[in-house]
């Protein structure tokens, strides 16, 4: 039947404008929208858990793991712990959202060399972020489009010592049980005794072992994200270093004076059983001249390093001589 009173039509067309308004807005409502830009950048300091994914390979990839973020004098920075260790360097800080640049950490390979991967971070809800990482990887022709995103949930406001270099401290004592090649045994202990400057260590080596020395200095250098073993002459010349983003399988070479020492990445999070207990542990193998004087003669070992507690095993591959270390094993330590 047709309406034909316009005063009816009027009314019968307010009340359907009404009746769609009360169930679009549900009536009027007090917004409680989340506002991201309260957040200061040290409010993202601390250690976050979950998964990020992208299209990959024809492929949806997915991966979960640790982000740590902490401040590094003005700015923030990080590690990625997700099926590989990544650093991310902090750009800047605006608004509510953090940009930071992911480093590549294997320069060397061909499919990295147009490598190009930036993100951001931005809080989602209270103790949650969105991460995003978008750019080129290593892949064919030295690059693979990737566009990372996903969910973290704080863990801790504090970034998880495990995950980063954290052994350095003024007054940090370790002591090890030596085996010789000739199976006697002895005793060595390290002791970090004096701050040089931010991350710069000095200490001393003693030993039991009858060796031609029974105190020496030693020289490190310590941040999150690089441990640095000087070569003790005085000159800054660098014995070894272990970036905590090491590519696994790449030969790093540190030339100090005629010698030069190769380390390499063998395995990550291997457990190791020491008197001191169990430890997870990356793995390297150093070979150096054991000697400089003579030519030829040379040190081929592994070491276990713990982000957290430093050197927990060392076990030399060619000892020369009954007096020389077959093993070295954690008896104690003091922090």
């Amino acid at each position: 039947m047709l309406i034909s009173n316009p005063q009816a039509m009027k009314r019968l067309f307010f009340f359907l404008i009404t009746a769609f308004l009360i169930i679009l807005y549900g009536g009027c409502k007090k917004c409680d929208c989340f506002d991201s830009s309260q957040y200061v950048q040290g409010n993202f300091v601390g250690t976050w858990k979950g998964s990020i994914s992208t299209f990959k390979d024809n492929k949806m990839v997915k991966k979960s793991g640790e982000v740590i973020i902490y401040q590094a004098a003005s700015r923030l920075e990080g590690i990625i712990n997700m099926e590989g260790v990544y650093r991310i360097t902090g750009l800047q800080f605006n608004n509510g959202f953090w940009y930071f640049d992911v480093v590549c950490s294997d320069t060397l390979n061909p499919e990295c060399s147009n490598w190009s991967l930036t993100g951001f971070a931005v809080f989602s809800e209270a103790e949650h972020i969105d991460f995003h990482m978008a750019g080129n990887e290593c892949g064919p022709l030295g690059k693979q489009y990737v566009s990372w995103e996903g969910t973290l949930a704080m863990y801790s406001d504090l970034p998880d010592p495990a995950l980063y270099y954290s052994f350095g401290k003024q007054g940090n004592t370790w002591n090890y049980l030596i085996n010789k090649k000739s199976s006697d045994t002895c005793m060595l202990q390290q002791k970090i005794t004096e701050t040089l400057s931010d991350g710069l260590f000095s200490g001393t080596v003693a030993n039991s072992c009858e060796w031609p020395w029974q105190h020496k200095f030693f020289y490190w250098y310590l941040d999150p994200v690089m441990y640095t073993v000087y070569d003790g002459s005085g000159n800054g010349a660098i014995a070894a270093a272990f970036p905590i983003d090491v590519t696994p399988g790449r030969v790093y070479s540190y030339i100090h004076g005629t010698d030069t020492a190769q380390v390499t990445l063998v395995s990550r999070y291997q457990e190791v059983t020491v008197p001191a207990g169990k430890y997870i542990c990356t793995k390297y193998r150093i070979v150096e001249p054991a000697d400089s004087v003579k030519s030829g003669t040379i040190t081929d070992y592994y070491l276990w390093i713990n982000n957290q507690f430093g050197i927990i095993k060392k076990e030399v591959t060619t000892p020369s001589g009954p007096n020389d270390i077959s093993t070295q094993l954690l008896l104690n330590k003091n922090f």
